[in-house]
């Protein structure tokens, strides 16, 4: 999907950056104890693309900066 944006002449460079690049992160995240997400969006595509439970860690926010209508 994003090899598309990439120039046709450094496309072989991208493909091999990002093989080592996801077999890198899927080594490193299997070793993670706990994975925290923001939002249940992230921990769907977690789900689905790692195969990996996570816990959705909402981050604070401050009501009043807000205006209820």
């Amino acid at each position: 999907m994003y090899s598309k944006k990439v120039p046709y002449i450094l496309r072989p460079i991208f493909s091999i950056l990002s093989y080592i690049f996801k077999k890198m992160y899927e080594s490193d995240i299997s070793k993670m104890d706990l994975i925290l997400t923001n939002s249940i969006n992230t921990q769907k595509r977690i789900k689905l693309f790692l195969g990996l439970d996570s816990t959705v860690l909402y981050p604070p926010v401050n009501l009043e900066e807000f205006r209820f209508l």
